[in-house]
């Protein structure tokens, strides 16, 4: 990767911080594995999250919504 490619990359990345700020996004089959990233990345993105799964809350999801971001779990 040349300096170039990494400048290009710096900037993207910059561009698209909070993409998804004042989105709201329902994920289910969230408590755990693929699920549970992309919650944690729409977070990280600025949406609002409501996390959704069969089984009951894990000790990451509970963090998550207790975080301070607009994230909450339902069962």
């Amino acid at each position: 990767m040349t300096s170039a490619d990494a400048m290009t990359l710096t900037l993207f990345t910059r561009e698209n911080d909070m993409r998804l700020k004042d989105r709201v996004a329902l994920i289910t089959g969230a408590q755990r594995g693929i699920g549970y990233a992309i919650a944690e990345r729409f977070v990280a993105e600025g949406a609002k999250v409501v996390l959704a799964d069969v089984t009951d809350a894990t000790a990451e999801v509970d963090a998550l919504c207790a975080s301070g971001s607009e994230a909450c779990s339902a069962r």
